[in-house]
């Protein structure tokens, strides 16, 4: 019976802007979340760099440039975090992934 007092255009509007509200909170939300969250990434970048230094300098490679591609994926143009994952590579015999690395490196400052 209530389904009569109102037209099929009246739901039909009232249910677009319900929809419409919806997806634009959810925008809103995730835009104040990633302002939120995007301080403590660059806080935790700053604090792994050193440790990642630490590691590379007792000689465990493994750990260093485990610490350095988390680095790496929270910045790619962390030019530090590369040349020292480069130096890691060489050290350990890896010299094709230093010359890629290297490459990257010559195409970000390219791109800048």
């Amino acid at each position: 019976m209530w389904t009569e007092w109102f037209g099929p255009s009246t739901l039909l509007t009232a249910w677009t802007l319900f929809v419409a509200t919806w997806i634009f909170s959810t925008f809103i939300a995730l835009w104040k979340w990633n302002e939120w969250v995007g301080p403590v990434e660059r806080k935790n970048s700053e604090d792994l760099f050193p440790l990642a230094q630490a590691q590379y300098l007792k000689g465990d490679w493994y750990e260093a440039e485990s610490i350095l591609g988390r680095l790496i994926q929270l910045d790619p143009s962390d030019i530090e975090s590369h040349l020292m994952l480069t130096s890691i590579y060489r050290r350990t015999q890896r010299t094709e992934l230093a010359r890629r690395t290297l490459r990257y490196l010559e195409r970000l400052e390219d791109s800048h």
